[in-house]
C-alpha cells in the first residue's frame, strides 16, 4: 500500500509539474504577443503619419466610404495590398527542446479568397522569412489576418500569436 500512495503522490506531482509548465507556456506567449502588439502600434503610428504626409484632408474626404463590390464575374479590382512577412522577434518556447519552428500564414477575409503561407523556419525564437505577396482588393472594406504558428510533427501546430 505504501508503493501505491508513494506513486500517487509522484503522478500528483508530475500532473502539477505538467500544469505549471503550461501556465508557464501561456505567460510566455503572452508576453511575446504583447510585444507584438507594441510593435504592431509603432507601426500603424508610423503607415498613418506617412499616409498624413501624402494625403492632405481634401483627397482624404472624396474617397467613398464603401465602394460597391463587383459582379463576382468582374476582373476590376479596387487595389492591391503588397505585403511582406519579414521577422519575428523573442518568441515563446514552444517545444521543450527545439524552441519554435514559427511560419506564417496571411489570409484575407477568413481565408476564403487567398491564404499565403511562409516556410517553416526551424528551431528559431527570431525566424527570419522576408516572403512577399500580394492580395487583390476587390472592394474597399477587407480584414488582413496573420497567424504565426509553431510546426509540430506529432501534434496540431500550436497558435503563437495573431493579428
Amino acid at each position: 500500500e505504501e508503493v501505491h500512495l508513494r506513486t500517487d503522490q509522484q503522478n500528483k506531482e508530475l500532473m502539477e509539474l505538467m500544469s505549471m509548465e503550461n501556465t508557464r507556456r501561456q505567460l510566455s506567449m503572452y508576453q511575446a504577443q504583447g510585444r507584438i502588439l507594441q510593435k504592431q502600434r509603432r507601426m500603424l503610428a508610423l503607415v498613418e503619419r506617412i499616409a498624413g504626409r501624402q494625403l492632405d484632408a481634401h483627397a482624404l474626404s472624396s474617397v467613398p466610404e464603401d465602394l460597391p463590390a463587383p459582379e463576382p464575374s468582374s476582373d476590376a479590382f479596387f487595389a492591391r495590398l503588397e505585403l511582406t512577412l519579414v521577422e519575428a522577434d523573442g518568441l515563446p518556447r514552444m517545444d521543450v527542446v527545439k524552441g519554435c519552428d514559427g511560419y506564417c500564414v496571411a489570409f484575407m477575409d477568413g481565408g476564403h479568397t487567398h491564404v499565403h503561407t511562409t516556410k517553416v523556419v526551424p528551431k528559431s525564437l527570431s525566424p527570419v522569412w522576408k516572403e512577399e505577396t500580394a492580395f487583390d482588393l476587390r472592394r474597399r472594406k477587407r480584414i488582413l489576418s496573420v497567424m504565426l504558428l509553431d510546426k509540430d510533427t506529432f501534434t496540431k501546430d500550436d497558435l503563437v500569436g495573431c493579428c
